[in-house]
């Protein structure tokens, strides 16, 4: 075969290293692997032992079982009652049933018939005279003036029939009358 056959070729030319340089290179890497994968093995143990107690002895721990009171039946809720509204002042005639929206009627007046005023208190002008019996229905009141308790009545029959009157000479009717 001739110098310039396809199969020829320069001389191959050997590298810097040579073969064997290259299986000394192959060897330290494989003992410095291996010295770096027993010092992390040897890492780890030291690690595992500075972590404390193993999981297993924590489950048991974890694991271990409470006492605790059985259930002897469904408590029965306890009534707490309302704090009571504070006490408002009454109304003097609350009591005998006089109030907003009650029919009167008058009486003990002895036939002198009971007097109708502008306003309330003995000095306001009088309108007029209601009757011995006559009923009304009250609209306002009361109001405490001259040492009697005033209502503002209302003649359920006639709306120019109103006025005030003191309470003395009145009384609640039990029920209201139909206009």
């Amino acid at each position: 075969m001739g110098a310039n056959t396809p199969f020829s070729g320069p001389p191959a030319r050997r590298g810097r290293f040579s073969g064997r340089d290259l299986s000394f290179w192959w060897k330290a890497g494989g003992v410095a692997f291996l010295v770096a994968g027993v010092l992390w093995a040897l890492g780890l143990v030291g690690l595992w032992s500075l972590k404390g107690p193993s999981t297993s002895s924590l489950l048991v721990v974890g694991l271990t079982q409470v006492p605790y009171a059985t259930p002897t039946g469904t408590p029965s809720p306890t009534w707490t009652p309302w704090p009571s509204p504070t006490p408002s002042p009454t109304l003097p005639g609350a009591a005998q049933g006089f109030g907003i929206g009650v029919y009167v009627q008058v009486f003990g007046t002895q036939g002198s018939r009971l007097r109708f005023r502008e306003a309330p208190g003995l000095s306001a002008a009088v309108r007029f005279l209601a009757q011995e019996m006559e009923v009304f229905r009250i609209e306002e009141g009361p109001v405490l003036k001259d040492g009697y308790v005033w209502w503002y009545l209302v003649a359920p029959y006639s709306p120019e029939r109103a006025g005030w009157a003191v309470q003395d000479f009145l009384k609640p009717l039990p029920t209201t009358p139909a206009p």
